[in-house]
């Protein structure tokens, strides 16, 4: 099995994390996609022994590669995200980009106050989402066939950040 700490330097993050992380999903949970070097992570949650993944850990500071969690995940998913992307099948939990500075999240399912201090990057809510007052609310787009509210901020951080969410669910 491949270290906590070996992926998390390969995936480009700065952070240190527990090797304890892999021993809670198990090495059948996650595949490594691409070449020798990190191109990508898929975490299949509905394995783990939690109904929520929290990988703020793993993945704060990602400066590049692809991140897929089949399920929901935990608080502060790409906290300070540089590069690179993070798919979550599910619900996130809140301040999901928080700090995001280039980085793009795409959640399935619902988010509470997605990209808080959003300086640059995208963050797409298909479900709904709290938004907070500090985004300008922009036109509606369509992206892949579906409707979503376009928001520019977070103002209080240049307001260089794009979040889209899903029509009809905020």
């Amino acid at each position: 099995m491949i270290s906590g700490r070996t992926l998390a330097q390969e995936a480009g993050c700065e952070c240190k994390m527990s090797p304890d992380f892999f021993k809670s999903i198990g090495e059948a949970e996650i595949g490594v996609r691409g070449t020798p070097h990190f191109n990508g992570l898929v975490v299949d949650v509905a394995a783990t022994n939690s109904p929520v993944l929290n990988i703020r850990e793993l993945i704060s500071g990602m400066r590049g590669g692809e991140i897929e969690v089949r399920g929901s995940a935990g608080a502060y998913l790409g906290e300070h995200l540089c590069g690179g992307s993070i798919r979550i099948l599910g619900d996130a939990g809140d301040f999901p980009g928080a700090a995001n500075q280039g980085g793009t999240i795409f959640i399935g399912g619902r988010a509470y106050l997605p990209g808080a201090e959003m300086s640059k990057g995208t963050i797409t809510v298909k479900g709904e989402a709290k938004v907070l007052p500090s985004f300008q609310r922009m036109e509606i787009v369509q992206v892949d066939g579906l409707a979503f509210q376009k928001y520019a901020g977070d103002n209080v951080d240049n307001g260089k950040g794009e979040l889209l969410v899903g029509v009809g669910s905020s």
